[in-house]
């Protein structure tokens, strides 16, 4: 049984094993650091040794890792923003910064965790043992030479294979195999040989070879008359040899690990038994003078289980001081003091005295520190191989943030975070495969305002129009009359207060007004010249045009006519909507894959040939809308705002509009092309994109397509109606600008 009372509490050493690439530095002193503004990722592990684990974990091996996201801002690359300039020479340079120095600050961020059967992915590998002793054989006979026991030859050199009792002094009737002065073992090729032997005079030396390789090798200390144990590591042992320099020395056993691989089942999956933190939740409540503040915190201490975490949850307390104005009765001054702690505490007494180290080594078993932003914080699926954490951004409405932005009240989540998480695996597993992936959502500072529309009361209003010009008498005509309709008195129709013409309505040539009928005379109508009803401002509508009655004997002109005249009230209805803030929510993601093989206590990363461990940079992954009413009280904002980048956060995995890692970066992004494609010249954005260079081979549905529907329509609509890949789409964004 582990003595777990004596050990000192370990601070874990964390051994970092994979990191973002593309925020590496690979240059000195060329002072061209890689990107500052992009998201990046870091994986450490320690797995503690077996023998410090309690028994009751049945087989079990513990492992903790320790995931730190860098979570930043966005920002375009240098290649990237370089490109934009050079793409646009006739763009009025400030519309050009306005986009390419934007800042997209971070508002919610999603983290996934998963842990699985490695060292290979897909594949279980382990370290399987042949052991062989020689306690059964009986002792001062010779056997032999090479002596084979299980695929294993033992061969001494110059001399026959001997079974000796050297150990302990005087023999115990179990037996042992001479080495002489040198022992050769071979075997099919293993990972890892553990030797027992016992010398009584000079140290025994063991060297290990690959073939004709020296590979690694190891001696025993001094002592004599005791067992020690030489271990050598590396892959494709083949032979070792044993040497004694004064045929001294005998060996009790052998072990040969072999590595044996298979295809992982569920049942393989280790768990991730637990992890910190787990939740964090701000509390506020708000007083004339100030504002009282509590929030969960977490502390990580694992203890003697090694498999426990421990979280705590502050309290709030808030001492407050009144002292009235000078009077001539003097002055009043008074005090309060308001306390209040959630969550509940458990406590233990004891009686018994200790010594402070020696109860710390009792409780705890390894700790280590984290790094947490103070901003709201759920994980999720513990007990499961995969961990999600969801961050977003603390709401702080009685301190409005100082950030130019138009989400007021909320404070970005920019800096370290850092995950502690346990995980449990089978025993003889000889590593782990982990894959993290980052999602985080930006804004960006210059947004659109959507006015909405203004709404009117309407109605309509009918007048007629009567107008008679009188035919002539006898041979001359004298007597025939031409009349002006515009002055008849019903001609000229005038609105009532309040109300307007509405001039977006009406006949063609005629805003605001319809004719409706005509049941003038013969004469009215074949005389009439110049006719016209138009609305010479906002209130009126004339009727214009004259007629003139027949000469000799004829019939007078009778003009009867009917219009319709729409109408609009002055002040518009009034509307509880607000001016709308329209703008893309970019979603980007990143990567970090790594395998391990766990050699005597160190991790050995495992470059597989996987494309998904040899993802780099921060890709923009969707960009979803998100609408606000930027008059709306502060809280309310604040509140949307949270509601909807959760949702979008949440969501985006499974959305059809999701974009494959690698495919769209900044420029090829809806936001950018949306802003900068009307700046291209006008014969290109008519032209079809299979005009570009180097277009390749296009679908019959894209062949057509034009440079400006391409830029226009985001990228997820344009693939469904075009049966063309996300990053193929991208790719020919990405021509247009480099044409």
């Amino acid at each position: 049984m582990t003595n777990l009372g004596l050990g000192l509490p370990l601070d874990i050493p964390w051994r970092v094993i994979a990191a973002s690439p593309d925020m590496m530095d690979e240059k000195f002193c060329n002072k061209a650091y890689p990107f500052a503004w992009h998201s990046s990722l870091a994986i450490s592990m320690f797995q503690p040794k077996a023998e410090e684990l309690p028994s009751q974990l049945c087989g079990q091996r513990l492992t903790y890792l320790k995931v730190t996201a860098s979570i930043t801002g966005y920002e375009p690359t240098e290649e990237e923003t370089r490109t934009g300039y050079a793409s646009f020479p006739n763009t009025p340079k400030e519309d050009l910064d306005a986009v390419l120095r934007n800042y997209f600050a971070c508002y919610g961020a999603l983290l996934n965790v998963a842990v699985f059967p490695g060292p290979e992915s897909g594949q279980v590998s382990t370290l399987v043992s042949t052991d062989v002793d020689f306690a059964d054989e009986e002792t001062g006979g010779e056997v032999d030479n090479p002596l084979v026991v299980e695929e294993i030859a033992f061969q001494r050199t110059g001399e026959a294979n001997e079974i000796v009792d050297l150990y302990p002094a005087g023999g115990d009737g179990r037996g042992e195999l001479s080495l002489g002065r040198e022992l050769e073992v071979t075997f099919p090729a293993a990972t890892r040989v553990v030797a027992r032997v016992v010398t009584f005079a000079e140290p025994v030396s063991i060297t290990a070879f690959r073939d004709d390789d020296l590979v690694d090798d190891a001696e025993t200390g001094p002592e004599q008359d005791r067992i020690h144990e030489l271990t050598v590591e590396a892959e494709g042992i083949t032979r070792v040899v044993l040497t004694a320099p004064q045929d001294e020395a005998s060996l009790l056993s052998l072990s040969v690990w072999r590595r044996e691989g298979r295809d992982a089942t569920l049942a393989d999956y280790p768990h991730i038994i637990d992890f910190e933190p787990k939740l964090r939740d701000l509390y506020q409540a708000a007083t004339k003078n100030g504002e009282l503040l509590s929030a969960s915190t977490s502390e990580v201490k694992v203890n003697k289980t090694m498999a426990h975490t421990e979280s705590t949850e502050t309290g709030v307390e808030h001492a407050g001081k009144y002292t009235s104005p000078q009077s001539p009765y003097g002055q009043f001054e008074a005090s309060h003091k308001i306390s209040h702690k959630w969550g509940e505490t458990d406590s233990d007494t004891s009686s018994v005295t200790a010594d402070a180290s020696r109860d710390r080594r009792e409780r705890v078993g390894s700790s280590t520190n984290l790094v947490q932003m103070y901003n709201l914080l759920t994980g999720y699926h513990s007990g499961t191989n995969r961990a999600l954490f969801l961050m977003l951004p603390r709401p702080h409405v009685l301190q409005p943030t100082d950030r130019r932005t138009f989400v007021r009240g909320l404070r970005v989540i920019e800096g370290i975070q850092e995950f502690f998480l346990v995980v449990t695996h089978d025993a003889q597993m000889e590593g782990l495969c982990i894959d993290v992936h980052l999602d985080t959502g930006h804004f960006p500072e210059s947004v659109t305002v959507e006015t909405p529309p203004v709404r009117y009361q309407d109605r309509t209003e009918q007048f007629h129009v009567s107008a008679y010009a009188k035919g002539g008498g006898g041979i001359t005509g004298q007597g025939a009359d031409t009349v002006a309709i515009e002055s008849v008195p019903s001609a000229t129709y005038n609105a009532s207060s309040g109300w307007v013409i509405d001039k977006t309505k009406g006949d063609a040539g005629h805003p605001g007004v319809h004719e409706v009928g005509d049941q003038s005379n013969q004469q009215a109508i074949n005389s009439l010249r110049g006719y016209n009803y138009q609305a010479p401002s906002d209130a009126s509508v004339v009727v214009s045009g004259n007629i003139s009655g027949a000469n000799w004997w004829g019939p007078g002109a009778v003009f009867e006519r009917d219009y319709e005249v729409f109408l609009r009230s002055e002040q518009p209805i009034p509307s509880s909507e607000e001016p709308a803030v329209k703008t893309g929510l970019l979603i980007t993601g990143r990567d970090l894959c790594v395998c391990y093989r766990l050699l005597d206590g160190c991790p050995e990363v495992v470059d597989e040939e996987n494309p998904a461990t040899k993802q780099r940079g921060t890709w923009i992954v969707e960009e979803p809308e998100i609408s606000l009413q930027p008059a709306a009280a502060p809280e309310s904002v604040a509140t949307e705002a949270l509601l909807q980048v959760q949702n979008a956060l949440s969501s985006s995995w499974r959305m059809p509009t999701r974009r494959p890692p690698g495919a769209v970066g900044f420029l090829e992004s809806d936001y950018f092309t949306s802003r900068i494609g009307d700046y291209l010249p006008p014969d290109l954005q008519e032209r079809p994109v299979s005009e570009l260079p180097d277009a390749g081979e296009l679908t019959p549905a894209l062949r057509e397509v034009t440079v400006r529907r391409l830029l226009a329509e985001d990228l997820a609509g344009l693939s469904a109606t075009t049966g063309v890949e996300v990053g193929e789409l991208a790719r020919l964004r990405r021509r247009v600008f480099e044409s």
